[in-house]
């Protein structure tokens, strides 16, 4: 039933990327983001994604889609790589003319027009992916998805402005035990959680070793070193 459910999501995405395709290829075009679920799990799919920006800082990479008026972004991707050797082949491969995704809490899969790339974060609910030797994975510590921001990236911008940006998303913080009070979902335990809104949300998972934090007070999710 599974393989069949997997065949079904790649035939549906395969079909995304067919119907994409026949619109005009302009920097003005918009991702097309679909809300599914598929075999009991709920994913994001993504295709034509042309107005983008990646940006790779100390501690990871950041993809920057969905370009609105004066040079801002609505969404952004953030990966925090297991090994930070692996910076450089994420930031390369996502800087591909056009991307299509499946983000999948735990995982993504992103298409380039000519390879995909598999990432995922170490945690119990990747083992599986980890186990199948025929599958090339690069493995995360975080993987965080943010919806309906404002990210305004001038041309003047540097690494730095871009890891205080987005600090609570990319940068893995490390807190006393009276901060995990702040935790509107998630907390001490939980690999995973997310900020729901109408307007804009986030949310993240996260490696063995830490737990997710999200807060609805900010929109801000992220994942914190167990102590």
């Amino acid at each position: 039933m599974k393989k069949i459910n997997f065949l079904l999501s790649l035939v549906f995405f395969s079909s995304m990327i067919l119907f994409s395709c026949k619109k005009e290829d302009s920097n003005t075009s918009k991702p097309v983001l679909k809300y599914v679920k598929i075999d009991g799990e709920k994913k994001i799919l993504a295709s034509n994604i042309l107005n983008k920006k990646t940006i790779a800082t100390k501690n990871g990479v950041v993809l920057f889609f969905d370009k609105q008026k004066e040079k801002n972004y609505s969404n952004a991707l953030t990966f925090v790589p297991y090994y930070k050797k692996d910076i450089p082949k994420i930031e390369e491969f996502l800087k591909a003319k056009k991307l299509s995704f499946e983000y999948n809490l735990h995982y993504i899969k992103i298409w380039n027009g000519k390879d995909h790339l598999l990432l995922a974060v170490k945690n119990e609910h990747t083992r599986n992916l980890f186990n199948k030797n025929t599958i090339s994975v690069l493995p995360l510590l975080q993987l965080s998805f943010l919806k309906g921001y404002k990210f305004k990236l001038n041309a003047n911008i540097n690494k730095k402005q871009i890891n205080n940006l987005i600090e609570n998303a990319l940068l893995i913080k490390k807190v006393s035990p009276d901060n995990d009070k702040v935790c509107t979902s998630g907390g001490e335990g939980a690999t995973s959680c997310s900020i729901d809104d109408p307007f804009s949300g986030c949310s993240v998972s996260c490696a063995s070793g830490y737990y997710a934090c999200c807060e609805s007070s900010n929109n801000t999710c992220r994942c914190v070193k167990e102590n």
